[in-house]
């Protein structure tokens, strides 16, 4: 995976929001995501930090928070907003950092030793605001991940069944799922997909099924994207389960996050 710092050392969100998609696109094995570094300029307030997350998702291409603290020399950093809207968005966030930092920014030192015996301030934020946390069910063994198959494919059984329930008054040319996750409908699921669902979200006056962009989310694909959680419409989640396909994090869609 190549993950790209905004411009202006890392601040500059507007920049993949302008650029996203075009280096995006560059990537043939589109393994390629974004990062915004949120400190004093980026992220001061929630409003800089929505705008920000918002103008980057905009440009379709997938997006974390690669950096951030609680303060900095530039000012000081909403990181409780931050982490609120990156679990809303479903965006990935990286504290900055486990300790070594020197230069007048030792502050963002989360702990106070390597082995992480006593936490500094700012572990104490960050670590505080992960106490309700837990480990992603990928990490709990293989029973997990056959309960989740398993599950996914009733799921997939029981949504197919009503859709033709509900249907049967008005049409009967509801399309079915052709490829699970298949977002673009080319046939393969693949990081691309994740993309166009992200997009037509963002985005949906250009990327939405009624968009104006050539490339749009069609009827089908909406349907075949709805990979997370069955039946409950296009989410941000849907394109993280994608994700989390490629990353072997999970064998198979549906899931359920």
């Amino acid at each position: 995976m190549i993950m790209i710092d905004a411009a202006g050392w890392g601040q500059y969100g507007t920049a993949i929001k302008e650029k996203g998609a075009e280096v995006f696109a560059s990537d043939p094995d589109k393994n390629t995501v974004f990062s915004i570094h949120f400190y004093g300029t980026a992220g001061k307030d929630a409003n800089t930090i929505k705008s920000n997350i918002d103008g980057a998702l905009s440009s379709g291409a997938p997006v974390l928070a690669g950096e951030f603290g609680y303060k900095h020399s530039d000012g000081d950093v909403d990181e409780i907003s931050l982490m609120n809207y990156c679990d809303q968005k479903g965006l990935g966030y990286l504290a900055w950092s486990w300790k070594g930092n020197g230069g007048g920014v030792e502050y963002l030192d989360l702990s106070n030793d390597w082995d992480g015996n006593s936490l500094t301030e700012w572990g104490d934020i960050f670590f505080g605001a992960m106490k309700n946390s837990k480990p992603a069910s990928v990490f709990g063994g293989s029973s997990v991940n056959t309960t989740a198959s398993t599950t996914a494919a009733t799921t997939t059984t029981v949504t197919t069944t009503v859709t033709t329930t509900q249907q049967t008054t008005s049409s009967q040319q509801q399309p079915s799922v052709t490829l699970c996750g298949d977002a673009n409908c080319d046939g393969i699921v693949n990081i691309s997909d994740a993309v166009i669902i992200m997009q037509s979200l963002a985005n949906p006056s250009k990327y939405g099924e009624t968009g104006t962009d050539a490339l749009r989310i069609t009827a089908q694909g909406k349907i075949n994207g709805d990979c997370e959680s069955m039946g409950n419409g296009l989410t941000n989640k849907d394109a993280l389960a994608i994700q989390q396909l490629m990353l072997d994090l999970i064998s198979s869609l549906p899931v359920t996050i």
